[in-house]
């Protein structure tokens, strides 16, 4: 399937904005062979499997929310938004967390590896790509937030994400919170490890992508815990007291 995606700038007023088409658009075909027709079965079977595997892991990641988020205030919560992390469900999860008594949240961080940078451009600590929710209270604002940043997102293919930058943007950027949170996929490395040492609050990594003790926790992830006095929070263990800048122990 091809999508175009179009973005409508011009307006700069609400009422001009409002009679532009908003939504998508979807053209149909007719399938010409059998062969086409069972192709497409398959296609949707495979659709449906990830549908499962999506809501499979989105309930891990709220669980690990729910087993900690008592013990953090006034959360700066920062999220990845890249590909990689579209199938944990982060956007419903957070959904869940906008809930809470007000004292738990106190901003929402996107980031996405820059803004439709190319590679080749992307400098240490200059690559951009954070978006601040500007109304946390509001929903709308909440989900267009997350949206933006990851439509803005496609197109960055390399592994490496900008959390150091989004960390230290995100702490710049907003007041008056307690205990910030960075929610990470494990299976991407950091960009910008360099500037670790520049964070001056404690970061509580939860990372997706561990589901079992048998997968390797990446040492970005611990390095960044240690370095911040810290903690890693997976599906069955919390981290509280990072020893080592490689290695984890119960």
């Amino acid at each position: 399937i091809k999508w175009n995606i179009y973005l409508q700038k011009g307006d700069q007023s609400s009422v001009m904005a409002n009679r532009k088409l908003h939504g998508i658009v979807v053209n149909y075909q007719d399938l010409s062979t059998e062969s086409d027709e069972e192709n497409y079965c398959n296609v949707l079977n495979r659709c449906r499997d990830r549908h499962y595997a999506k809501m499979k892991e989105k309930s891990k990641l709220e669980n690990i929310l729910k087993r900690n988020v008592n013990n953090w205030n006034n959360m700066l919560l920062i999220t990845d938004c890249t590909g990689s992390m579209e199938p944990y469900g982060a956007e419903t999860v957070l959904g869940w967390l906008l809930k809470l008594k007000k004292n738990k949240i106190k901003q929402f961080s996107f980031f996405n590896d820059g803004d439709g940078m190319a590679q080749k451009d992307k400098k240490i600590g200059e690559v951009g790509g954070v978006h601040l929710v500007d109304e946390i209270n509001n929903v709308q604002d909440f989900i267009n937030t997350i949206r933006i940043t990851t439509i803005l997102g496609y197109g960055n293919a390399d592994e490496p994400e900008n959390d150091a930058e989004a960390i230290l943007t995100s702490i710049n950027q907003t007041s008056g919170f307690e205990d910030v949170v960075l929610i990470a996929d494990n299976n991407s490395s950091v960009r910008d490890k360099e500037l670790f040492e520049e964070i001056m609050h404690p970061v509580h990594v939860i990372l997706c992508g561990v589901d079992n003790d048998s997968i390797e926790i990446h040492k970005d992830y611990i390095l960044l815990a240690y370095l911040t006095n810290g903690s890693i929070h997976t599906v069955n263990n919390d981290y509280l007291n990072i020893k080592s800048p490689n290695t984890l122990s119960k």
